[in-house]
This record gives C-alpha cells, structure tokens and sequence, in this order.
C-alpha cells in the first residue's frame, strides 16, 4: 500500500522553458515587442491570448525560432500538442543547434504519451548541451520509472544531482540507487533529501516509502512524521502504520491505521494492517474481529482471506477456517499462500499427510514460498524430526537472513537441544527482525533464565506482556525471573496472573 501523497518525482518533467533564452539567430526587431508581450502572457498562464500575438508574429518575422518556440509553448499550455510540435520542429529547422527548444519539443512529446521521441529530443539537447541538466534530469527520471537504474543512476550523475540542493532531484537519485543495490549511496542521498526538505510532504512521504523498502523502518516512520498532520493523507496513516508495525510499535501502529480508517471507512487495508498487528501479537479474537472486516469489503482478495484463515487457526476456530480456505482455494486454485494456509490448518489438526500434501503443492507453484517451507519446518518439529527441521530453517536463512521466524525455530531447536550460546545468539536475532515474536521472545527469556542473567530475562518478558498481556506462559516466565531476583512478592502476582490466564482459555485440540 503507497499510493496516496502524489509521489514527488525527482525533476519536474512537464516543466516548460517560457524564459527560453534566445538562439543563435535573434527575432527581428519589429516582432521584440510581440515576443516579450507574448512572454509576460504565457507567464501569467493566458495562452489563447498568447497565441494570438505569437501567430502574427511568426507571420511578421517567419525566420524567427524564437517566435515558433513560444507558439509552440502557447499551444503546449492548451495541451493541443500536435500544433505545439510542428512549431517546435519548425523553431528547430531555423535554429537546430539551440538546445532550449529540443527541450521544449522532448517534454511536449511526453504530454503526448510519445516517449521515445521524448528521450530522442532530451539526448539531442544534451549532446548539443553536456551541461544541460534539464534534459539530463528528465533522462534519469525515464529511466528511473522504467526501472533500469544503471542508466537513471548515470544521467543523475551528470546532472550533478548529488551535488544538488534540489531535494526532488536528490531524491530521484537516491531511488536510483537504491534500485541499482546500491543502498549506502542510496540512504547517504536520501538523508540530504530529508534534511533540505522543510516540511514538504510529497517528498517525506516519497522518502517514507524509499526507508521503508529498504527495510529503514524507524527512518521511514520519521519520514511519514515529518509530514505535518493537516497535510497526512490515507496513505500517509497507512504507510506509517505499516512502518510503525515491522518495528513492533503495536499501539501506535494500530492508532495509525485507526487514522485511516476514519479517512477511508470503504478501504480494506487500514482493516487488515489492524488484523495483522493483532495476530502478531497473538491477539486471535481482535485480529479476526479486524480481519473479518477486510474480507467483507474486498472478499475477493486472496491476501485478505490468506490472513483471516491464518487468525482463525491460531484461535482454533478450524471449522469457520476449512470452510473459508475451500471457498478461495476454488477460486484460486494457483494461490500458494492459499495452499500453505491449507497446510498450517491441517498442521494444527494433526492431519500430517494433508499438510505435507498441502505444503508441497504450495511450492510446485511458487518454489520461493517462505511460508510453506517454515510450515513444512514446523511439521518437522512436532514430529520429532528435529535434523529435518533444522535444515528447512537453515536454507531459508540462508536465502533470508533477516527471517525472524527462520532464526525463532533454530533458536528453539538450540534451546531444546541445551546449546543455550547458540540459542541465545538466534532468538536474539530472530527478536531483533521480529521485535512482535511471542514464541522467540519467550524462549529467549527462558536461555537468559537458564543462564543465570534473570535482570535481562525480566526485561525481555515484560515487552513481550506489554505486547501481550494475555500471554500466560510470558507471565509465568516472568514470575521465574521476578523469584530469581528475590522479589517473591510480585513473582506470585505473575504466577497467579498466569494461572487466570491458562483457566480463562480452552484448551487447543
């Protein structure tokens, strides 16, 4: 989700040179007094009036370039494109050398959806002109919404645009090249963006989405804070509630999209970002509340009901589970995602042969499902395969090394294992990736107390009940720690707490 806050492009393509400049050959003396008439108009945007003076000057003056140009740009301003480029040519067959008016000619073919005569004419201004930066910036931006970075990266640079203190342009650059993988030199740039970007709020939401893709979550959060309330959009709550989310910041992320909610009551995503930020939190009854919600505006959405089937199995609910996955499993029978929840439902009904067969048709179509080796992983585990599970772990780290729930499973294996270093080593990591991992941070608190370091275990548990306070066995770990350190009274206030919590809910199948 990021379409919101027109996205602020790095030059302004459309831009037109009123103040063009003379070329080699000046308009004769008596169309002077047109021209700048002509001008003034153009620049108070009244180009019917424009083109009227601009018409008896070219017949007053035919060898005038200048005189076409501005016929050219008056026409340009009525979007009657076709007029506004036989002017332009007609300027360039009297003038081909000037490179103000291929300039011209480039951004009115790119009005007209004729891009690749648009790219002719900015190289043609720029092989008159090396210097010309106009022309080079709209080369780079072309290449930048086709995504051939290389070539983007190379007309940015010899605009100089690094250099620049045009946060637009420094923008399109660090785009550039954080697409061409280059993600030092890509965040370096955007943070001079975001320092010279005042309070405009096209850019800090374009930045917003530039952090975020590179997995910069704080700073893409700062980004979206730094546009200013009045000016937030949909998609600014939106997108910060996303970034807000991937940091574990559960509270603020679900204000955020609580925002959005209110500015787009008929969107399904703010419904959905609320119903994932619930089950990450192990919040079942809440994510299914949010989630039914998606699904009942956009029913249709594979994602959606993807993430509604997933609540309903982590809150047991199988039957209303099976029922909705077989529905959309009809309609989209090539949805791997589909199939792996599939899978996980047979997975936590024990029905081993179905999700083996679920999770193994999920990765006939979509070898690179992360979800459906991690689920195939966990069948592993509850099987007591523990060398097969290992290894399903290991080679989706070893293609995603940020996977929190990859690094959680190898930490759990370390832990029952008793290699308490290495399991240590592992779910701090898998935290760090997934600050909202219940099952990494619990059994991360149980290394540390196995450890003797009951200070930090009590620190790691306490995030996990303020992310869940519905957690029983976080609240009994807690207790451990709290007992360890002496402090008995509030240890039994965390086992009691735990034992209401483990009476209050059913017992899973």
């Amino acid at each position: 989700m990021e379409n919101g806050i027109q996205k602020a492009l790095a030059v302004l393509v459309l831009g037109i040179f009123v103040l063009a400049g003379k070329p080699g050959l000046t308009a004769q003396d008596q169309c002077a007094p047109l021209l700048e008439k002509a001008q003034s108009l153009l620049q108070q945007k009244r180009a019917q009036d424009a083109t009227q003076l601009l018409q008896e000057a070219v017949r007053k003056c035919p060898e005038s370039a200048q005189a076409y140009d501005l016929l050219g740009i008056s026409y340009d301003q009525q979007s009657l494109y076709p007029q506004a480029q036989k002017a332009y040519r007609k300027a360039i067959a009297l003038s081909p050398e000037w490179p103000g008016v291929h300039n011209n000619l480039a951004v009115s073919y790119y009005r007209a959806g004729m891009a690749s005569k648009a790219i002719a004419e900015f190289r043609e201004a720029l092989r008159l002109d090396p210097d010309n930066r106009f022309a080079a910036l709209n080369l780079a931006e072309n290449y930048l919404e086709r995504k051939n970075y290389a070539r983007a990266v190379r007309y940015f640079q010899q605009a100089d645009a690094g250099a620049s203190n045009d946060p637009g342009a420094l923008l399109g650059l660090a785009e550039a090249y954080g697409g061409a993988k280059n993600t030092h030199a890509s965040l370096e740039v955007a943070e001079k963006a975001s320092r010279l970007a005042a309070s405009n709020p096209k850019i800090h939401f374009s930045l917003g989405l530039l952090f975020a893709r590179q997995g910069q979550y704080a700073r893409a959060v700062a980004e979206f804070q730094n546009i200013a309330p009045s000016d937030r959009d949909f998609a600014a709550y939106q997108n910060l509630g996303l970034a807000l989310a991937k940091l574990g910041h559960t509270s603020q992320a679900q204000t955020a999209f609580e925002q959005a909610l209110r500015l787009d009551p008929a969107n399904p995503e703010p419904y959905l970002g609320l119903g994932q930020s619930y089950a990450a939190s192990r919040r079942p009854q809440e994510a299914i509340y949010w989630l039914s919600e998606a699904h009942e505006r956009a029913s249709e959405r594979p994602d959606i009901t993807f993430a509604l089937a997933e609540a309903l199995i982590q809150a047991s609910q199988f039957d209303r589970a099976g029922s909705l996955l077989a529905d959309a499993v009809k309609r989209h029978p090539r949805d791997a995602a589909l199939l792996q929840a599939r899978g996980d439902l047979n997975n936590r009904q024990h029905q081993d042969g179905e999700a083996l067969k679920a999770y193994q048709e999920a990765l006939k179509l979509d070898p690179r499902q992360v979800g459906a080796r991690l689920g195939m992983a966990r069948l592993d585990q509850r099987l007591g395969k523990t060398s097969e599970a290992e290894s399903v772990f290991k080679s989706v780290r070893q293609t995603d090394p940020a996977n929190g729930q990859a690094l959680a499973g190898l930490g759990h294996i370390a832990l029952q294992a008793g290699r308490l270093a290495q399991a240590e080593a592992e779910l701090r990591k898998a935290v760090q990736s997934a600050p909202r991992n219940a099952e990494a941070m619990e059994d991360l608190g149980t290394v540390l107390i196995r450890r003797g370091r009951y200070a930090e275990a009590q620190s790691i548990l306490r995030k996990l009940i303020r992310l869940n306070p519905n957690d029983s066995r976080g609240h009994y770990l807690l207790g451990q720690a709290l007992l360890k350190l002496g402090r008995k009274e509030e240890a039994g206030r965390e086992f009691a707490r735990s034992q209401q919590l483990k009476a209050a809910t059913p017992a899973a199948p």
